[in-house]
């Protein structure tokens, strides 16, 4: 039995598929990880001094330089079932299901698996990516893609996306360079740029990139209902 698996570089992430892996292998299963998450593994972007990038534009402009990320394979026609299959848990056991009211809005918005995902970018890509820079900062509006859930949890990748902008574009003669500076593309550089640093800086959630704004000065003064502190 072979079992593959989507890589994932964040801490946690990291930690579960490390263990998952061990614990396969425990049993003699044959398993192996791929990059399933992201265009470009952090440790395959550097700078010129072999160093982590700390600003998105740079960082950016560093991919988009790179060679195109491959396409995805086609999906197997078909996956032959083990011999024997491994112990696991009943589904309802996991109380996955949320029991409170608020998921019924959750349930409207995204349908999970790889349906509901292609609904949804087929869906932005009929209606809302020709006014993405506008519409995506109108909450009045469906303008975005939806697809963050999707994309976090593994039903649809950036390659995925990515090909998927690059069929048409080609279609219609759109120039690479044009396609390829779309907010669009754009806000997925920004999800490989977070990854790279957290990557890299894994201490960013909880203390500033650079050192010296640990003594930012900050006011204090705010009068009640004011909706956010302001640097001082």
């Amino acid at each position: 039995m072979s079992v593959p698996l989507s890589r994932f570089v964040l801490s946690a992430a990291e930690l579960l598929l490390g263990e998952t892996m061990k614990a396969l292998r425990s049993e003699g299963v044959d398993v192996e990880s791929y990059n399933g998450a992201l265009l470009n593994e952090p440790w395959t972007i550097q700078n010129q001094s072999g160093r982590p990038f700390q600003v998105f534009t740079l960082f950016w402009r560093h991919c988009l330089a790179k060679p195109a990320p491959a396409e995805p394979a086609p999906v197997p026609r078909k996956l032959p079932a083990p011999a024997r299959w491994p112990k696991s848990f009943a589904l309802d056991s996991l109380g996955l299901e949320a029991e409170t009211p608020w998921a019924a809005g959750m349930r409207a918005a995204w349908k999970p698996g790889v349906a509901g995902t292609r609904a949804q970018l087929e869906r932005f890509l009929s209606d809302a990516i020709l006014k993405y820079g506008e519409d995506r900062n109108r909450p009045g509006r469906v303008g975005t893609s939806r697809l963050s859930p999707h994309l976090h949890f593994g039903e649809i990748t950036p390659r995925q996306i990515w090909h998927t902008l690059r069929r048409p574009a080609e279609a219609r003669n759109i120039p690479e360079t044009t396609w390829r500076a779309s907010q669009f593309i754009t806000e997925i550089g920004w999800r490989e740029f977070v990854h790279h640093l957290l990557f890299h800086f894994p201490q960013t959630p909880q203390q500033p990139l650079r050192a010296e704004f640990k003594r930012f000065p900050w006011r204090t003064d705010i009068r009640a209902g004011t909706p956010r502190d302001e640097p001082g």
